[in-house]
């Protein structure tokens, strides 16, 4: 049966509320993370908190649905590592770029998506806000380094704009696609790599051309 929400409130916590009407009786429903669901709800039934355990393990954002007071449901979500990104990111290494993980995700999550694209625990910074991203890249160029962003959330509009070149998924928000330099409309990390090769390789046919024209011009005066 299909129900409706109505009066879907978020707050600053990471919780949203709304009701359910059913019949007479108004039901609440609460979703959000275990920690914030818990302080609205009764305590947790083994099970609920064995499945909470189980996808917190696994490096999965969790979140539990609570009807009228009781938690009901679990939900992990995970985002699937690309299959080439430990070969792609280690041939970016190879050409001197250094690679960092800042991602707004849980530390536990973070340090599993790193150590399988085999990015060192030094470069990741875990829970960061959009601010934090922009603070890490302005670092970075503080210190005398270029950066290149590459992102595809809302979150990551501004940090795409505050880098030196930028780079978003062709799968990624609007948001993301517009702010960015480039749009990747291949999805595989291994496309970074391929974006940079090309625009070395204008970079120099351009340079090349501009050469060639000077040298025409001097002849011809």
């Amino acid at each position: 049966r299909l129900l409706t929400v109505t009066g879907v409130q978020t707050c600053a916590l990471p919780i949203s509320s709304g009701r359910v009407q059913i019949g007479n009786k108004s039901v609440v429903v609460i979703i959000g993370s275990p920690a914030a669901v818990a302080h609205s709800s009764t305590g947790f039934h083994p099970g609920i908190k064995d499945a909470i355990a189980r996808g917190e393990m696994d490096g999965k954002s969790v979140s539990v649905l609570a009807w009228d007071g009781v938690a009901v449901a679990v939900f992990a979500v995970g985002d699937e590592i690309k299959p080439d990104a430990a070969k792609a990111i280690e041939e970016l290494e190879q050409t001197g770029i250094r690679v960092w993980l800042v991602t707004g995700d849980h530390p536990d999550i973070a340090r599993i998506v790193a150590e399988s694209a085999g990015i060192q625990s030094q470069y990741v910074v875990a829970g960061a806000s959009p601010e934090d991203k922009i603070n890490k890249i302005k670092e970075i160029q503080k210190n005398g380094g270029h950066v290149l962003m590459v992102g595809d959330g809302v979150n990551d509009a501004a940090a795409l704009a505050a880098s030196n070149i930028s780079m978003a998924m062709g799968t990624g928000t609007d948001t993301a696609i517009a702010t960015a330099d480039i749009t990747l409309m291949n999805p595989a990390i291994s496309t970074i790599k391929s974006a940079l090769d090309l625009s070395r390789k204008t970079l120099s046919r351009s340079e090349e051309h501009t050469s060639e024209l000077q040298s025409q011009s001097t002849i011809s005066y």
